[in-house]
């Protein structure tokens, strides 16, 4: 049975009654409002009892040249709104479907199609709505032409890897290059998340297109001025050929999963994949953005975790329909994402080497030449980033023979730019000391170059430093459990240093100038100890042993 058309007074009618977008100066985009009556429609053959179906033909209005036309459909019927069951349109002499909006953020969103694309200069659209009712319909249709893109746009954004995370960010197309007028504006004040899940989906329009950037516009210009939302949904768009799109951006939240867009990241395959798989290239890109988000956000692709927005077990990759009822990402594409979160996790550990930052270390120790046992001298050790990026967060150690005497920590070193550090040493005993400085970042994943330095210092005894003797005093007893005491009998006065045999103070105090004078070491542990009395500027050693 053919459904019957309405008339052309009609059609005059609804075309006369269109609205511009939120832009009063913007002529690419038009609304058509129209009205179809109830005895407009008849029974549904293709869909069978139950279903009835009314046809009507729209006027497409000239918005400029361009590469094509988005179309896309609200509507209002009486009674229950979710009456419509399906949406088809044709330009030419082939029917398609139109989908019904997968991206369901707010109740009036149910009410909506998703995009179609028309052919540049079609002039006529055929549509046919299927419901459960024949109550009256009132409907929106809108269009948009989105220019074709310039060539003058800027190239795409060079790969840059991060010090936190050692996959390589892929090159994309930022809101710039992909919306090169400026038209395209991003939400002023947008709210951040901390992202934990990553969410797959497709955008249910065209497979071919010889402009993907006006795709990206064209869905831009849907979300904002038909679904009325503050920026394009997704976070990132991929096109069938493997080119990467900057929508909202990382950790931005956004409007793509069911309304629980929380700890969710969003990226839109750009096409439907009900019936097909996307392209090679296409899920190439997708899994280097994945992996990199992965890694950037500490996610293990293969994992599974509890989304507390929606209160849903999810797989960290998931599918839009992990979250609500909808046939998004594709019955295609959907099975795949198991290879999808391997591939992920195969990229990772084949593909992301953790980044190597050439840090040149080297030494300078020659304050005092030479060095003498029991003097204070100065370890100096100078750090020079000679990588083309900035490192931050270098923990570094100072080593004697190879025990770590303390570490410290550099900030924020720029490319090409050095930093010296001094510390204060003492040698308690002559001989040959390696003495090695070693930086190694703090995150753990990047890896430093020309990291660490060693080299032999000479460690001297001054001939003018004498033994305990010389100044006529003793300690007792030797070898001893912790409980020594100074025997002083000329009652002189003066300084007494104990150092561990790494020239680790464990003791400073004054010599009291009593006779016996009692030293506790009872918190050291066992070993070969140095004490030093200082009388007069003149230096007197003995060597202490703890047993």
């Amino acid at each position: 049975m053919k459904s019957k058309i309405l008339s052309p007074l009609a059609i005059l009618l609804f075309f006369g009654q269109f609205a511009f977008s939120q832009n009063a100066e913007q002529t690419t985009r038009k609304v058509l409002r129209g009205t179809l009556p109830t005895n407009q429609y008849t029974p549904s053959e293709k869909y069978g009892d139950g279903y009835f179906e009314i046809n009507t033909i729209l006027e497409v209005p000239f918005l400029g040249e361009g590469p094509f036309t988005a179309f896309s459909l609200d509507w209002a019927q009486a009674g229950n709104s979710n009456q419509v069951h399906a949406l088809e349109y044709s330009s030419e002499e082939t029917w398609y479907t139109l989908p019904l909006n997968h991206h369901i953020e707010n109740p009036s969103d149910a009410q909506k199609s998703e995009l179609a694309y028309l052919t540049a200069g079609t002039k006529t659209l055929s549509l046919k709505i299927i419901t459960t009712s024949t109550s009256e319909l009132n409907f929106v249709a809108h269009f948009f032409n989105p220019d074709h893109t310039s060539s003058t746009s800027a190239a795409n954004t060079p790969t840059q890897r991060s010090l936190i995370c050692p996959c390589p960010e892929p090159d994309f197309q930022d809101r710039g290059e992909w919306c090169p007028n400026g038209n395209c504006p991003p939400n002023p004040s947008p709210s951040m998340t901390s992202v934990k899940f990553l969410i797959v989906h497709h955008s249910a329009g065209s497979n071919q297109s010889s402009d993907w950037s006006a795709v990206v516009r064209s869905i831009w210009d849907y979300h904002v001025n038909t679904l009325g939302w503050s920026d394009v949904g997704y976070n990132w768009l991929v096109d069938p050929a493997g080119n990467l799109y900057e929508g909202r951006g990382q950790g931005v939240l956004g409007a793509h999963f069911c309304g629980t867009n929380s700890q969710t990241m969003g990226v839109c395959m750009i096409g439907t994949y009900t019936n097909v798989e996307p392209q090679d290239t296409a899920v190439q890109t997708l899994t280097k953005m994945l992996a990199w988000n992965s890694c950037e956000e500490n996610i293990d692709p293969l994992g599974s975790g509890n989304h507390s927005s929606s209160g849903l077990t999810l797989d960290r990759i998931s599918g839009h329909r992990d979250g609500c009822a909808t046939e998004c990402p594709g019955e295609a594409f959907y099975p795949t994402l198991t290879d999808v979160r391997q591939a992920v996790a195969d990229y990772i550990e084949e593909q992301c080497t953790p980044l190597v930052v050439d840090m040149l270390v080297d030494t300078i120790f020659t304050n005092v030449d030479p060095i003498i046992a029991g003097e204070e001298m100065l370890l100096r050790c100078r750090i020079t980033n000679n990588s083309n990026i900035e490192i931050e967060n270098i923990q570094v150690q100072y080593q004697i023979d190879g025990t770590t005497l303390y570490t410290d920590v550099v900030q924020d070193l720029n490319s090409g730019s050095s930093i010296n550090l001094t510390e204060a040493h003492t040698f308690p005993m002559a001989g040959d000391y390696e003495y090695c400085i070693k930086i190694d970042a703090i995150d753990g994943e990047t890896e430093l170059g020309n990291n660490e330095y060693c080299g032999t210092l000479p460690v001297e005894i001054n001939t003018s430093i004498q033994e305990l003797a010389a100044a006529q005093m003793s300690i007792f007893p030797n070898p001893s459990t912790g409980d020594l005491f100074l025997q002083n009998p000329n009652s002189k006065s003066g300084q007494i240093q104990i150092f561990n045999t790494l020239g680790q103070s464990v003791l400073d105090t004054n010599l009291s100038g009593l006779a016996t004078q009692a030293i506790n070491l009872n918190q050291q542990a066992k070993g070969v100890y140095i004490l030093r009395v200082v009388i007069d500027g003149k230096a007197f050693f003995e060597k202490v042993l703890l047993e």
